[in-house]
């Protein structure tokens, strides 16, 4: 079912404000499923709470956002399997932050989920995003063949005692390296890098200095188990490494 968009008025208190302060077109938690709902919040400069896009048959990119410069809580790209690029995001530059407290006074974390996207061949429309103050997930997106569009990203994870994960890849079938996490210096939470079937380097984790967790890397037929234990001895992190499944011929 096709869920209704709430509208980008004066709802709430943050959004008021945000526009008072000169932010732009200021929206609070819509959902996109189809090009219908891209030209709703075509609008939008400031998403004051989460974005959420889970896109039907007809729904291939999201090219009317570029009007959006930062959301304000958790990104979530889920069963898209039409949708073939995230260009339209390609001027976002700030995500997430860190802990909050909702309405019912539960808290929770920021986080960016990227999930379940059959034809999504990369992340370029995340290219300009330089402050990510959120976990980051990136899973079961069997097309994806680079992550380059995360290269502007120095620090994955919201808050430095996140629960859940700070940084999650997994599932992936034709990811071959995470070159796109060079920049990444710390990961506030577990890291995990599981099950991606064409993952022969990790080179792109060469500037990570700390895991602020656990660390997890297992289920990568192709990756030597060499360079994850070079990893390991190269990184500060807590609790112990597991390595498992990976290729250890190598």
């Amino acid at each position: 079912m096709t869920q209704s968009l709430p509208s980008c008025t004066s709802g709430s208190l943050l959004v008021l404000l945000l526009g008072l302060l000169g932010c732009g077109a200021a929206c609070e938690d819509p959902w996109v499923s189809s090009p219908a709902d891209v030209r709703r919040i075509g609008h939008c400069e400031v998403i004051s709470g989460d974005l959420t896009v889970r896109g039907g048959p007809s729904l291939t990119d999201l090219d009317g956002l570029l009007a959006l410069s930062s959301i304000g809580g958790s990104l979530s790209i889920l069963d898209s399997e039409a949708l073939v690029h995230i260009d339209g995001l390609s001027n976002v530059r700030s995500i997430g932050q860190g802990y909050y407290v909702d309405r019912l006074g539960a808290r929770g974390h920021s986080t960016v989920s990227i999930r379940d996207n059959g034809s999504l061949w990369d992340l370029d429309g995340l290219s300009g995003v330089v402050e990510l103050r959120a976990a980051l997930e990136v899973s079961d997106n069997n097309a994806l063949r680079d992550i380059d569009g995360l290269s502007g990203l120095i620090e994955v994870g919201g808050e430095p005692d996140s629960a859940g994960f700070g940084l999650n890849i997994g599932g992936n079938a034709s990811l071959p390296h995470l070159d796109g996490l060079a920049g990444v210096q710390r990961v506030n939470g577990p890291m995990r890098v599981s099950s991606n079937d064409a993952l022969e380097s990790i080179a792109g984790l060469s500037a990570l200095t700390t895991v602020a967790g656990h660390v997890s890397m297992g289920g990568n037929p192709m990756l030597c188990d060499s360079y994850v234990e070079a990893l390991l001895a190269r990184i500060t992190y807590e609790d112990d490494g597991m390595i498992w499944g990976n290729n250890d011929d190598c």
